[in-house]
């Protein structure tokens, strides 16, 4: 069984209130438990902190996370999501990967799948869209049409009947809470969900 979370965002000030007692409850009272009784892997879709500058203890607290999962030989996939420093978070990951825990920034990689069991999970980390056309090597590509690109060449590599993707995006068509801001630099954030082949 997979474990899908997403948005942690440790070390969340809100209205002047620092969240961490209450992430780190959440990681020990309900994460953990769950991870311990129904859980053969963890996927993680973005924004696992705050901010791009990390405070020191939101880094502990994800530093006690990967750590429980390598104590109990949990594999994760791990995406970088739009709030998260791509570059800090991968910090060590040639080391974690080697211990079943995939730390995935950049878009290159989206397009290898980590093979779990006889599951294909694509992970695919928060982008720009320009980031794509460059990958691509098409900078006329736009909207749609990138996405639709991006996404075939992710079908050229479904190998198993089982496959996921695990990203960090707004969904064209899907709604929003009032705890979400609505920004969009030129579109970045909406994928049209019949593009996607998984």
């Amino acid at each position: 069984q997979l474990l899908h979370i997403a948005d942690l965002h440790f070390g969340r000030l809100l209205y002047g209130r620092s969240l961490m007692d209450d992430q780190r409850h959440f990681v020990r009272q309900s994460l953990l438990p769950a991870l311990d009784e129904y859980t053969d892997a963890l996927l993680i879709a973005g924004d696992l902190y705050d901010r791009q500058i990390a405070s020191v203890d939101a880094i502990h607290l994800f530093d006690e996370l990967i750590d429980a999962l390598c104590e109990r030989n949990i594999p994760a996939v791990i995406i970088s999501g739009n709030h998260d420093s791509p570059d800090r978070i991968a910090v060590g990951k040639s080391l974690l990967a080697r211990h079943g825990i995939h730390i995935i920034t950049e878009l290159k990689d989206a397009f290898t799948p980590v093979e779990i069991g006889n599951i294909q999970i694509f992970p695919l980390p928060y982008f720009e869209n320009a980031q794509m056309r460059e990958m691509l090597g098409d900078e006329t590509l736009r909207g749609a049409g990138l996405h639709a690109r991006g996404g075939e060449k992710m079908e050229k590599r479904l190998t198993r009947e089982k496959h996921v993707l695990v990203a960090h995006g707004f969904a064209a068509g899907a709604s929003t809470s009032d705890s979400e801001s609505r920004l969009f630099v030129g579109g970045a954030g909406d994928v049209p969900t019949d593009l996607l082949p998984l």
